[in-house]
């Protein structure tokens, strides 16, 4: 595998997610192999005597961003996508054609993704210090109510709810495109997946939490854009226990809902679990 390669490789990595929410095994073997591939591509400049050149000063700061232990992953997103933008400028052989084509698209998205999550956390810790735990506490629980159930639960089971009896057709209509339903005009998922994310998950001030929101939000991810409605319906299904189960340990006791409540409304929030648990899809 080329050090281009490789570096593709920890892009498409962090593209998926903050390497906090790595396993620590993917996280062990992606490092330890960017260290090298930076290392090896630093090296063979050097050789060719090109360490005058923009590509070896972008190098230069991705090496010393990364170690088979921890990565910079601020300073290593933006010195990965200065590199790729040197070599798509320089006159490409044919297979760092193929190569840049590939990595670039994820070199953004990871760019994008990285700087989203410490910018935004960097924010919360921020407005955090002027708080009471009380007030911080207080806040969680408004959020989940304001955010959590009215914004996003109540859509996201709704869309359950749809995925349970329509067709595989309109189960893709609906995600990409939105769908009229008995419960009304329902807006398409995809568009509003990046809005709930960040609406939610960036507002809540208990580390844990928002960590565990940002997983089941990343994980869905994975699968939403797919086109198999039946593994999409099978994580949307998961999403919604995390969710709910997430929001029932920081002290939701009833979900209440104001538009929709395809499973019961001013019911428990076990017994939502329990209908959502059992659901076929």
């Amino acid at each position: 595998m080329t050090p281009l390669q490789t570096f593709s490789k920890i892009a498409k990595a962090l593209a998926k997610s903050p390497m906090h929410f790595w396993d620590i095994k993917d996280q062990t073997a992606l490092l330890r192999d960017t260290d090298a591939a930076a290392i090896r591509l630093k090296d063979l400049l050097e050789k060719k005597n090109l360490t005058d050149t923009q590509a070896y000063k972008h190098l230069d700061v991705l090496e010393k961003a990364v170690t088979e232990k921890d990565i910079d992953e601020l300073t290593f997103v933006q010195a990965l996508a200065n590199l790729v933008e040197v070599y798509r400028l320089a006159p490409p052989t044919e297979d760092l054609r193929e190569t840049l084509s590939e990595l670039s698209p994820y070199a953004i998205k990871a760019k994008q993704r990285v700087l989203e999550y410490h910018i935004a956390l960097e924010q919360l810790r921020k407005k955090g210090k002027k708080m009471t735990e009380d007030q911080k506490l207080k806040s969680d629980q408004e959020i989940i109510k304001k955010i959590g159930v009215f914004y996003v639960l109540e859509y996201t089971l709704q869309v359950l709810y749809e995925f349970t009896r329509v067709s595989d057709t309109d189960k893709k209509k609906l995600m990409q495109e939105g769908l009229k339903t008995d419960a009304g005009n329902l807006p398409a998922y995809l568009p509003l997946e990046d809005t709930m994310r960040k609406e939610l998950c960036y507002k809540v001030f208990d580390e844990k939490f928002h960590d565990e929101l940002l997983r089941a939000f990343y994980d869905f991810e994975q699968v939403c854009y797919g086109e198999d409605m039946k593994v999409i319906g099978q994580a949307l299904k998961q999403f919604n226990l995390t969710l709910l189960k997430a929001f029932q340990a920081k002290g939701m006791r009833t979900f209440k809902a104001v538009a929709y409540a395809p499973f019961g409304n001013d019911i428990a929030v076990e017994d939502l679990v329990s209908k959502i648990e059992a659901v076929k899809i």
